[in-house]
């Protein structure tokens, strides 16, 4: 498998990866993604794409804003194999990323949630101290390397999304 930025042919195939795996209400508008810090990533396998990543890139941080597999490639240790494509990809950086709240959530919702908390454990993330309301979702902040700071992760939003964004994140107390 090979990590590599997207190319048009890749597109249309992250757009329907993108949109089966993530709830509408955190799905930022795919124009986001073309912008100077903002990386697009397509996950390849015998030349078909098989997941992908949004990495915004701010001084030596990289925030993974979305990561996902295609629903039929699932539990085939992709992800993991994947995970390890971006670290050395972003070695020597600290890489951080979002995972719904574990916490403070729905009986029906909270498994599936360890799961994912528990996969990112696995594959060498830690919790962070931060939890975040960003856009009305609670997320936890799990990083990789080195932890970051609430101002830290805010700038990273404001450097790929712009000043806009950051008004709608706000930290939570653990």
């Amino acid at each position: 498998m090979i990590l590599r930025l997207a190319n048009a042919k890749d597109k249309k195939k992250i757009k329907e990866i993108y949109n089966e795996a993530f709830p509408a209400v955190e799905k930022k508008p795919f124009f986001l993604f073309r912008r100077k810090h903002v990386k697009l990533y397509a996950l390849i396998d015998d030349e078909v794409c098989v997941g992908l990543f949004i990495a915004v890139e701010h001084k030596d941080m990289v925030f993974i804003d979305y990561f996902a597999i295609d629903k039929n490639c699932r539990g085939k240790g992709y992800g993991s194999t994947a995970l390890t494509l971006l670290k050395n990809k972003y070695e020597g950086k600290r890489i951080f990323l979002e995972i719904e709240d574990t916490m403070e959530c729905l009986k029906e919702h909270k498994e599936l949630r360890e799961k994912r908390k528990q996969f990112y454990m696995t594959n060498g993330f830690l919790r962070s101290h931060l939890r975040v309301n960003a856009f009305t979702q609670d997320f936890e902040i799990m990083y990789y390397s080195s932890d970051i700071s609430f101002d830290e992760y805010t700038q990273t939003f404001k450097n790929g999304y712009g000043s806009i964004v950051s008004y709608m994140m706000h930290p939570k107390k653990l």
